[in-house]
């Protein structure tokens, strides 16, 4: 389908391309001109994804999307093609001059004005950000009449989850942890569950982590010191410290989330761990929690393509996926925050159960939603 828009994807990616090509052939130039490349570099990546979700056949979000909602990609695509072609404009006449007083000359001898253009790129970045975050969960799950559901296509069973935060202590140990009861939950009442294995992650983790040299060269200065500490244990008391899941098998799954970690490989499990440059062809879902968490897993996926390749970010694996879109049904993702410090900096049990319960609702939105899970009938008890 293509794009009811005034200007298509496909141009503006055409018009940055341009612009960044030019800009990797200028050796010496000032920061000013050195800001908005690295602007357009951005642009570029984010404007591949956003043609690649449109692209694909199996989850094209456009015909879910509603009219104010289309209208305002057109927006932002067409701010993007006109701040990219006055990039373009200052490259050229840099690259055949030399002279920033020539630059100054062509942008109305206005030093703000590459200011003002930087800025502009920023905001069309973040802007493109928020569209990939309400595209993806508008291809979660179209309508059934635009997708026929073949009896003879098979079914997958083998789908890997990954919950990504910053340190793996709090928030992404609770969803690793709900994601496992709900497995056991579901298979043990004769229900089908599609995901395979979940695990957690922290991207500021430096313990298990080769990457940390790609997380570091990330705009924001990231530092990824974080230590192996094992999973926060009030986090957990929410999650565990209830009458849900009161079966036999929840002590294990605690147990295994609460392991301490000074022996074996196998009992390291449960302690805080970073990521890896497999994480995007090793799982098929990333689950974030913050915007922040988004951007900079994308700007990592950035990075390592550039560096080895597609092979390192297959098409079909590594979909990066904001949890909190399900939380919000006009489509703008509310962040799932960790739990709020009191004015001591403590943290209650109270605000952790307010935490644990979006990150509940958003985990199986998302399982009913992407993956069809179909939650067990009130009242089922597991066979064993």
């Amino acid at each position: 389908m293509a794009l009811p828009m005034p200007i298509s994807i496909l141009e503006a990616i055409g018009i940055v391309q341009k612009g960044v090509a030019l800009y990797k052939t200028i050796r010496k130039k000032p920061e000013e001109i050195a800001a908005v490349g690295r602007r357009m570099q951005d642009l570029e990546f984010y404007l591949s994804e956003l043609q690649a979700l449109v692209d694909d056949k199996q989850r094209n979000p456009l015909p879910n999307l509603r009219p104010e909602q289309t209208q305002r990609i057109g927006t932002v695509i067409s701010d993007i093609r006109v701040d990219a072609g006055d990039v373009y404009e200052i490259l050229c006449i840099w690259d055949s001059a030399g002279s920033f007083q020539k630059v100054l000359f062509t942008v109305g001898r206005n030093p703000r004005r590459l200011d003002e253009l930087n800025s502009s790129l920023e905001q069309r970045r973040q802007d493109l950000r928020d569209i990939l975050q309400l595209m993806g969960l508008f291809a979660l799950k179209p309508p059934s009449e635009t997708r026929p559901t073949s009896p003879a296509a098979p079914t997958r069973a083998d789908y890997g989850v990954i919950f990504v935060d910053p340190f793996n202590l709090g928030r992404s140990k609770v969803a690793e942890g709900y994601m496992k009861l709900i497995r056991e939950w579901t298979v043990r009442t004769g229900g089908a569950f599609k995901v395979k294995f979940a695990h957690s992650a922290g991207m500021l983790v430096r313990d298990r982590s080769d990457c940390v040299d790609f997380i570091e060269s990330l705009p924001g200065r990231m530092v990824v010191n974080g230590v192996a500490k094992e999973a926060n244990a009030m986090a957990m008391a929410s999650l565990f410290d209830n009458k849900y899941f009161d079966y036999t098998f929840k002590p294990g799954i605690r147990a295994s989330m609460m392991k301490r970690a000074h022996r074996t490989d196998a009992q390291s499990q449960s302690r805080a761990r970073g990521i890896t440059q497999n994480i995007f062809k090793t799982y098929d879902y990333i689950l974030v929690f913050t915007g922040r968490e988004y951007e900079r897993l994308l700007l990592l996926k950035k990075g390592l393509l550039q560096a080895h390749g597609p092979s390192i970010a297959p098409a079909s694996k590594g979909r990066i996926i904001h949890l909190g879109a399900y939380l919000n049904k006009k489509g703008k993702p509310n962040d799932i925050a960790d739990a709020r410090k009191d004015e001591n900096e403590d943290v209650s049990r109270a605000n952790w159960n307010t935490t644990t319960s979006q990150i509940k609702l958003a985990v199986k939105a998302f399982l009913k939603n992407e993956l069809g899970w179909q939650q067990p009938e009130r009242g089922a008890v597991p066979a064993y």
